[in-house]
């Protein structure tokens, strides 16, 4: 597997709610300091994922942040979706909205200097869920985005993130990670996205936070591995990850 070494720069409600806030982190370093730092960074990092705000600032000399990681050999990328929503007539699960100006946004992104952008997608694993629904759902609305960003020449990320609350085993949380997989992988077929032209950024495969039973580094990466080799295409080029 090719692990593309990507960082997010800014930080969101949802990834602050998900991630962050049960571990009692609240902040993140300023982009600045990192845009500002040595040029070997761009030896060690391949892209930074910016949020619509971070785009258009500027550093204190009045560089704006796109040149400088131009300078540094760092392509600019941007987060395009806006947050999860409900999924009306499921059980708590959701959606990601922003499809409705995705065409335009894409265009206006390419012209301010960014190549590739980032769409997070989240499953949860309950006894009902994922749903049929919530798979099928969110499958499509990850192929409809990537279709989009290659009509503007932008590289989709694809994020089907598979939550790890709950008190689910291993087996279950690599049964539900192969289905949605397959699912995605199923829908960007069906809208004709150019495999080659595309990331995956995957969730660990890893039992629930308060599963009862505890699984050893090996177990997990050996989980997900054979995950994603029964369903990511040979076409897809790598695997992106953050450091």
């Amino acid at each position: 597997f090719i692990v593309t070494p990507f960082i997010i720069a800014g930080l969101t409600t949802d990834l602050y709610t998900f991630h962050l806030h049960p571990i009692h982190l609240h902040c993140f370093p300023p982009p600045q300091l990192l845009f500002t730092s040595d040029k070997v960074i761009g030896d060690n990092i391949s892209g930074v994922i910016l949020f619509h705000e971070t785009l258009y600032q500027k550093a204190d000399d009045g560089t704006p942040f796109v040149e400088l990681l131009k300078q540094r050999g760092i392509i600019p990328g941007i987060k395009v979706d806006k947050g999860v929503v409900p999924l009306m007539g499921s059980e708590d699960e959701c959606t990601t909205q922003g499809l409705d100006d995705l065409g335009a946004r894409c265009a206006q992104y390419k012209k301010d200097g960014c190549h590739f952008a980032k769409w997070r997608c989240v499953l949860k694993i309950n006894v009902n869920t994922p749903s049929y629904q919530a798979i099928l759902e969110n499958a499509n609305v990850l192929a409809r985005y990537a279709s989009i960003c290659q009509a503007n020449r932008i590289v989709p990320i694809v994020e089907p993130e598979v939550l790890p609350d709950g008190p689910h085993d291993l087996e279950r949380a690599q049964k539900v990670t192969e289905t949605v997989l397959a699912a995605v992988y199923k829908a960007l077929n069906d809208h004709h996205v150019y495999l080659e032209g595309t990331l995956l950024k995957p969730n660990m495969v890893t039992a629930g936070q308060s599963s009862p039973k505890k699984y050893s580094a090996q177990e997990i990466a050996q989980a997900t591995v054979q995950a994603l080799q029964r369903t990511v295409p040979a076409a897809v080029p790598g695997r992106e990850t953050y450091l």
